[in-house]
């Protein structure tokens, strides 16, 4: 499990598979031996371009990824699971997380993960462009059947320019065929275990955006009285430091 906290790029990223401005790859193995360390990404901020071919983002590329108040405002550039924040992650747990910045790509491309098979996505907000062949989305391109997406909402115009175009304000397509074998339900339970552990060191408690609706408004001051957290964009404006 690794940690990564506070962290800021400003710098243009160019490279092929897992591009990232913060992270690139956490990648291990080859082939059908391929697992990706746990990541627990917060507080950090891009505004570099970042362009590649396959697992290009914004803040990571691609890693099993839990991440809170991350926030994008660098365009993104490439062909394969692109987005402003994650690119790929077999599993994810995004929590107020904000792209402001254009996304362009072929396949898989979305404001906030490209693609992402388990996990959770909450009150994270897109207000960028998005544009592809196919698979285009202002939160998430392509997710799985396991996955829990609450009080998330897309800003941005979504674009698709392919003869046979699937897209979504919010998820451009749900549900990924798959075989279950002992080997994946292992790597899932393990995967998942890790990403719990990563998430016990989050901050407690919900975030309140300057765009989120009443109705979600008055359920989040209900639900948690006293524990209401700045959104990533506003983190950076108004407060002006990293906490």
């Amino acid at each position: 499990l690794s940690l990564i906290t506070a962290c800021v790029n400003s710098g243009n990223v160019k490279g092929y598979d897992g591009v990232g401005g913060i992270i690139g790859s956490t990648r291990l193995g080859d082939g059908n031996e391929t697992y990706y360390n746990t990541t627990n990404l917060r507080y950090c901020l891009n505004s570099g371009k970042i362009s590649g071919n396959s697992s290009v983002a914004g803040l990571c590329g691609e890693a099993q990824i839990t991440g809170y108040a991350l926030c994008n405002r660098g365009d993104v550039d490439g062909q394969e699971s692109v987005a402003g924040v994650v690119g790929y992650a077999p599993i994810s747990a995004l929590c107020n997380c904000v792209n402001s910045a254009s996304v362009l790509g072929n396949e898989y491309v979305a404001g906030v993960v490209g693609q992402s098979t388990y996990g959770s996505l909450a009150l994270n907000q897109n207000y960028g462009s998005i544009e592809a062949e196919n698979y285009a989305a202002g939160i998430a391109a392509l997710v799985g059947d396991n996955i829990i997406i609450n009080y998330c909402e897309n800003g941005g115009d979504i674009m698709v320019r392919g003869s046979e175009p699937n897209a979504g304000g919010v998820v451009a397509k749900l549900g990924v065929p798959s075989e279950w074998d002992a080997s994946r339900i292992a790597g899932v339970i393990i995967g998942s275990l890790e990403v719990v552990t990563a998430l016990a060191s989050l901050p407690c408690g919900f975030v309140v955006d300057k765009f989120v609706n009443s109705k979600i408004l008055t359920f989040v001051l209900k639900a948690t009285p006293g524990l209401i957290y700045l959104p990533a964009d506003l983190y950076f404006n108004v407060v002006g430091a990293i906490d």
